[in-house]
Order: C-alpha cells, then sequence, then structure tokens
C-alpha cells in the first residue's frame, strides 16, 4: 500500500497499535527529509522507567550526528 500525502497526515488509534515489518531483511524507515530545520520526534506521555524503550535483539544500535549528541536524563 502507498499513500502519498501532499498535506497533513494523521494516523491516530485508541488501544495498542503495531506497525511492522515481518519478512526477513527487510527495513522499516521513519524519514524526514525535505531539508532545512526539521525534527524526528518520538514521544510518549508514559510515566514508567522504560516510556521509551529501544531495542536490538539480534544487532546493535546505531546513532551518527553531524554535530553533537545530547542526552539528558529522561
Amino acid at each position: 500500500m502507498d499513500v502519498d500525502v501532499a498535506g497533513v497526515l494523521d494516523v491516530v488509534a485508541g488501544d495498542d497499535s503495531v506497525i511492522a515489518v515481518t519478512t526477513a531483511a527487510k527495513d522499516l524507515a521513519l524519514t524526514v527529509s525535505g531539508g532545512g530545520a526539521q525534527v524526528l520526534q518520538l514521544n510518549s506521555a508514559g510515566t514508567g522507567t522504560g516510556a521509551v524503550d529501544i531495542n536490538a535483539t539480534a544487532g546493535g544500535v546505531e546513532i551518527d550526528a553531524s554535530s553533537g549528541i545530547s542526552l539528558d536524563a529522561g
């Protein structure tokens, strides 16, 4: 399924939800690619210690930044 939107796309769910690629050797890309002062945001209003949980069950985690990395505990 291809979805092309020239304006705003909102997808809202009222219960637990999953976006998954379930075939081996396939990728999922979340991309902001228009240039300028854009931001890719992952937000959570959760109150637990794992409110944002990143797992790599069979490989590593790679972070690349051209101008620095800031980690604030939260």
